[in-house]
């Protein structure tokens, strides 16, 4: 694959693919974005594979093995937004666990990382995570008592001591209600912080949340004694706790989920399969820490490291799942293709549902299907392909009005040599 896929056009081919884009209806450029992370859009375009519902309700620690850019991110991305506390009603609560920074900043100690070092990083992410999943649920935090109280504020303070600092609490007021006005979060902190009178305009609903965060903030009964015997008691004893945190909402919740995510994404791991099986051995390997009642860990994981990481790993006693693209056609598209369709359609505004709709008709269909067989198999890779189709097409000013209508043979095939 071509690195010129990823060359962005400079200011002005960007200014020019954007006016040619508006000019066919669209709200934006569907291939400007290739990184799941930073995708606002991801709902709209993402293809479930036949194993997303697997992964998504079976409660069972998993290996998910794809490519670099196949779909890796997306898919933990997805199923994270179905998921408490993005989806309030799920039966599954899901902690997305993406910085290995730490451990990698002091690389030399990979070889004694334990489960014991990841325990901050894991609940430095899962608390904050099961304060907005009681935030979007403000009812729920009626029933608690103040033991659960006490406990919550232990777990706080020995993992997340920030998870109540101003712009925390204002991201759990707007997420429990999105109509807020800033001036009623911010008397809602005053009494988190200092317990002055509530506006009395506050909904029934919220009450709840604002007297529990002011109970939880100003704690000051007997401190919660938080005594392990072992790290995988630890968590135990966490997962057990969330839970009971979680069935307090109208839906109860089954299980906690770890989705664990971007451990290729740094220099030292990227090319490196040792290190990266190193890195995550202390979690690849601990069964007392995967088979934990009411947890199930999800791994998404290179296939270019596949041979060092199971190694690593009990693969006979977890899931494992390969994520591969079919780019043969089925019918009348493949996967890869209702992929490309898809994202057309969900950024245009006069129903185009596929790049063929903006070719030239003797380009209708090939352009499609050289796209596709040109991705390997790789969304990446397409959405890239794409890009820098639409920065040819508007290389020119004016640019034509359909895509390609100006490739000419010689055009054409200085396009074929960039795709080698």
């Amino acid at each position: 694959m071509n690195a010129s896929y990823g060359n962005s056009p400079d200011a002005l081919k960007r200014d020019a693919v954007r006016a040619w884009l508006e000019s066919w209806g669209f709200v934006d450029n569907p291939f400007a974005l290739w990184n799941a992370g930073i995708e606002p859009r991801l709902e709209e375009y993402f293809v479930k594979r036949p194993f997303f519902d697997q992964l998504l309700n079976d409660p069972r620690s998993t290996l998910v093995f794809a490519p670099r850019g196949g779909g890796k991110s997306a898919t933990r991305i997805m199923i994270q937004s179905e998921s408490r506390p993005a989806a309030y009603t799920s039966s599954i609560f899901a902690v997305s666990f993406t910085d290995f920074s730490p451990f990698l900043e002091s690389h030399s100690q990979l070889p004694q990382l334990t489960l014991a070092d990841y325990l901050p990083h894991l609940f430095a992410v899962a608390l904050p995570t099961l304060l907005k999943a009681l935030a979007v649920n403000p009812e729920s935090n009626a029933g608690m008592t103040i033991k659960d109280v006490g406990e919550l504020n232990a777990w706080l303070e020995r993992y997340a001591n920030n998870a109540l600092d101003e712009e925390n609490l204002r991201l759990l007021f707007n997420l429990a209600d999105s109509d807020l006005e800033q001036a009623t979060v911010s008397a809602l902190i005053d009494h988190v912080y200092h317990g002055v009178s509530l506006p009395s305009h506050l909904s029934v609903r919220l009450i709840p949340l604002v007297r529990f965060l002011h109970q939880l903030y100003t704690y000051g009964e007997e401190p919660f004694r938080l005594v392990f015997k072992s790290p995988s008691e630890e968590v135990k004893a966490f997962i057990q706790f969330a839970l009971r945190l979680l069935n307090y909402a109208p839906t109860a919740c089954r299980a906690i989920y770890f989705l664990i995510d971007g451990v290729d994404e740094y220099p030292l791991t990227q090319h490196h399969p040792e290190t990266t099986a190193e890195l995550l051995r202390p979690l690849l390997g601990n069964l007392p820490f995967l088979e934990l009642p009411g947890l199930a860990v999800k791994f998404f994981l290179p296939v270019e490291q596949r041979a060092a990481l199971e190694q690593a790993a009990r693969t006979d006693r977890l899931d494992v799942i390969s994520l591969a693209w079919e780019t043969m056609m089925r019918g009348e598209e493949s996967e890869l293709l209702f992929l490309l369709r898809r994202r057309i359609a969900a950024f245009n505004t006069m129903g185009r549902r596929g790049l063929g709709e903006l070719c030239h008709p003797s380009l209708k269909r090939w352009l499609e299907e050289a796209m596709v067989l040109e991705a390997q198999g790789s969304p990446r890779n397409l959405m890239r392909l794409g890009n820098m189709i639409f920065a040819e097409h508007c290389r020119d000013m004016p640019p034509p009005k359909s895509v390609c209508w100006n490739f000419s043979t010689s055009t054409r095939a200085k396009f074929a040599r960039k795709m080698k």
